[in-house]
């Protein structure tokens, strides 16, 4: 095993942004279904006390869809599968 053992002071001086949009669109249940669609397009960087850029994410967007629809066993709409 090896141990990292640091003797020097750690110093936080790089800097970094995160700026970006969140939009989300959702439908709670009707007519026995429901969806939500979460959309993200953002920018994300970092940059070291040298100057050198070290963080450049891409994509700059993530969607997430989710749905879902109840259906009844019976007439009586007692049992209920969601």
């Amino acid at each position: 095993m090896y141990a990292l053992i640091n003797t020097k002071p750690l110093s936080s001086t790089g800097t970094g942004q995160n700026y970006g949009i969140d939009i989300t669109l959702e439908r709670p249940f009707a007519n026995n279904y429901y969806y939500c669609s979460l959309d993200l397009y953002f920018k994300s960087t970092y940059t070291t006390y040298k100057a050198k850029p070290m963080t450049d994410i891409r994509p700059h967007y993530q969607m997430n869809l989710v749905g879902g629809k109840e259906f009844y066993l019976n007439k009586r709409m007692h049992n209920l599968i969601a």
